[in-house]
């Protein structure tokens, strides 16, 4: 990896600002009430205290209860041991997890210590998170160190970002992982990395994609393919044969790393079956189908309240999709989304020759999450902006970039902290948010 310059101060105190307020999330928001966080505990549990994984079956997914304990608003007297339906997920995430909910069951933690001390653990990843999305930005445009520290606030003080970097799930180290292929194929853009290591690299963290989350494969796979091609392209010649190979070594090295999972989901859920989604999709009965919805509502209702849902909890509607922001805060979130669209067009416009290499990748990973939430609401209603967090630091790079474009440069840096201070503000609110609806 290339050795660019330290972060500047501002970004130490980016980060210490972002650890107070994911710690404030972590300890404010109630057990249970972040997406999902019950099925995945459970998953953390059983690794640690039968040392194996689980295996999905039919009732892990009880649709009665669920809708009764979010209606309840998640009563601590009420066990969630029967929800269980992440147990298809890949096991990576959890095989970390485990040892922190076996130290904090040694140190005698309630069950609601031990679930703070799991959220710890996607906080402490979300950390990381934030510095190599710095690395990310300073390959990406090293003309505009401003631009990159406003992309790197936007990161870490999203609220949204914070309630779920704050929860029991394998979201934190799935945009890790990315991130991190993201910036080694950057490196070999650019030059920085040269092949043996670029295949060995890749090789490591293709394979931690694919043994993290499935939401992240179609990236994880299509990186790699990108950056060598751009990377050859750069150098005006391109040879299918040598790129052919570098790409099966990293490809057959993830495999080699990695394939035991599939061979694995194969074994349990059945032939054909190599991620568990068949399994999930049959014993998720109860959850509102695609169909189902816009047989009800229509398919011009549909897409508008389903884009308007998905850039609002973009921003924040916390718990189970049932604590949002006044409505009146999502109308200044329009606003300021407008001028970063209306910035990032006139500097596409201004600037012969554009894009660079580095945004097609960033690009690339900006498609492929899009693209993972429009297939997924063909099948089940999940307008969730949450699932766009995989390519937050693209996002928010682009997003800078379009906000710089349209303040003045000469104060392109105090408009730049006003922004992120702004998105600060708002996630402190969503404390508040918190506490007032959970």
């Amino acid at each position: 990896m290339p050795t660019a310059a330290r972060p500047p101060a501002a970004f130490w105190l980016i980060l210490v600002a972002y650890l107070l307020l994911a710690l404030g999330y972590a300890v404010v928001t109630p057990t249970w009430q972040s997406p999902d966080e019950p099925a995945h505990f459970n998953y953390v549990r059983h690794v640690w205290e039968t040392r194996s994984l689980p295996v999905l079956q039919p009732g892990d997914y009880p649709a009665d209860l669920l809708e009764e304990l979010k209606r309840l608003k998640w009563p601590a007297d009420r066990p969630v041991d029967a929800i269980r339906y992440e147990s298809h997920q890949p096991p990576l995430f959890y095989l970390f997890a485990a040892p922190i909910y076996g130290l904090a069951q040694a140190l005698g933690a309630s069950l609601r210590g031990t679930v703070i001390a799991v959220r710890l653990v996607s906080v402490a990843l979300g950390s990381v998170v934030l510095y190599v999305a710095w690395r990310v930005g300073r390959l990406s445009l090293p003309e505009s160190s401003t631009v990159v520290l406003a992309a790197v606030g936007l990161v870490a003080f999203l609220p949204m970002h914070l309630a779920i970097t704050a929860a029991v799930n394998n979201d934190s180290l799935a945009e890790l992982t990315l991130l991190l292929l993201l910036w080694l194929c950057l490196a070999r853009v650019v030059g920085y990395v040269p092949q043996r290591r670029f295949i060995v690299l890749g090789a490591l963290l293709v394979a931690t994609a694919l043994l993290t989350k499935t939401t992240i494969y179609v990236a994880a796979i299509a990186l790699p393919a990108a950056a060598e091609g751009i990377a050859w392209w750069r150098r005006h010649r391109f040879g299918l044969t040598p790129a052919l190979a570098v790409l099966a070594g990293i490809y057959l090295g993830a495999l080699l790393l990695s394939g035991w999972w599939f061979v694995r989901n194969t074994a349990v859920y059945g032939s054909g079956d190599y991620f568990g989604w068949q399994r999930h999709d049959s014993i998720v009965v109860g959850q509102l189908t695609s169909r189902d919805y816009l047989a009800q509502v229509g398919l011009a209702r549909g897409l508008r309240e389903g884009l308007a849902t998905v850039f609002q909890s973009f921003w924040g509607i916390f718990g189970w999709m049932g604590a949002p922001y006044p409505y009146e805060v999502y109308w200044v979130l329009y606003t300021l989304a407008a001028l970063a669209a209306v910035g990032l067009i006139l500097y596409a416009i201004g600037r012969w020759g554009w894009p660079r290499p580095q945004f097609w990748l960033l690009g690339l990973v900006i498609a492929c999450a899009v693209a993972g939430v429009a297939l997924y609401n063909l099948k089940f209603v999940q307008f969730q902006g949450r699932y766009l967090f995989s390519a937050l630091t693209p996002i928010t790079l682009f997003a800078a970039l379009g906000l710089r474009e349209v303040w003045a440069r000469q104060h392109e840096r105090v408009l730049l902290a006003l922004s992120t201070g702004l998105v600060a503000a708002l996630a402190a609110y969503g404390l508040v948010v918190i506490q007032r609806h959970l």
